[in-house]
C-alpha cells in the first residue's frame, strides 16, 4: 500500500532520489528490504537502511525502570545486524542505528535524511491485533512527510522469474542464519 502523494516527479512520473527502508529481524522487513533495494536499483536512487533498538521498561509491581544494563548490548547487536545487512548491498548504502520508539524514531529518520520513499514490512495482522498491540506501520504512515510501501510477503519467496501469486503461494522457510545475532 502506498499513502500520500510525492512531489517529486520527473517528466509526469513520480521520481525517488531517496529510498529508505526500516528493518528488524523479522521475515517481513527482510523481504522489505529486498524490494528496496530492486527499486532503488531501478531508480537510480540513493538507499538508507533504518534499524531502531527499542528497549521497553521492565516492570514489577513496584516500579517501572529501563534496564540499562542492557542498552549496550542492544545497541551493539543493533549494529551488527546493520553491517551484516550491508555486506551484500550497493557501496554507498547509508545504515543508520536509532534507539528509542520504532515509529518516532522512523519517521524522525524518514524526515531528517529527507527520504521521498520509505519502504517497511508489516505483520498483516488485520485491524483487532493492530488496535490492541498497535501498529509501527501504521503510525508512521499517519505522521511521515513522504509516502509509505508497506511489504507483506516473505523474503525467501522472491527469486528471478516468479510471479507475484507464484510468490504468496509458497511456504515461509526458517530465517537465514546469518540472520541470528
Amino acid at each position: 500500500m502506498l499513502s500520500k502523494s510525492s512531489s517529486n516527479t520527473v517528466g509526469g512520473r513520480v521520481g525517488f532520489k531517496h529510498v529508505m527502508v526500516a528493518v528488524d529481524q523479522s521475515d517481513q522487513a527482510i523481504f522489505a528490504l529486498t524490494v528496496a533495494v530492486r527499486l532503488a536499483d531501478d531508480l537510480h536512487s540513493h538507499l538508507s537502511l533504518v534499524h531502531v533498538v527499542h528497549l521497553p521498561p521492565v516492570t514489577n509491581p513496584d516500579f517501572a525502570y529501563q534496564n540499562i544494563e542492557m542498552r549496550p548490548v542492544c545497541l551493539e547487536s543493533g549494529q551488527k545486524f546493520l553491517d551484516q545487512l550491508t555486506q551484500s548491498l550497493p557501496s554507498g548504502t547509508n545504515k543508520v542505528l536509532r534507539e528509542g520508539d520504532p515509529a518516532t524514531e522512523i519517521i524522525d529518520a524518514a524526515t531528517r535524511l529527507g527520504a521521498d520513499l520509505l519502504i517497511m514490512g508489516t505483520h498483516g495482522r488485520g485491524r483487532f491485533a493492530a488496535a490492541v498491540v498497535g501498529s509501527v506501520a501504521h503510525k508512521v504512515m499517519q505522521k511521515v512527510p513522504c509516502p509509505v510501501l508497506c511489504v507483506a510477503h516473505k523474503p525467501e519467496t522472491i527469486e528471478a522469474g516468479k510471479t507475484w501469486p507464484e510468490i504468496a503461494s509458497e511456504p515461509s522457510p526458517e530465517v537465514p542464519s546469518w540472520l541470528t545475532i
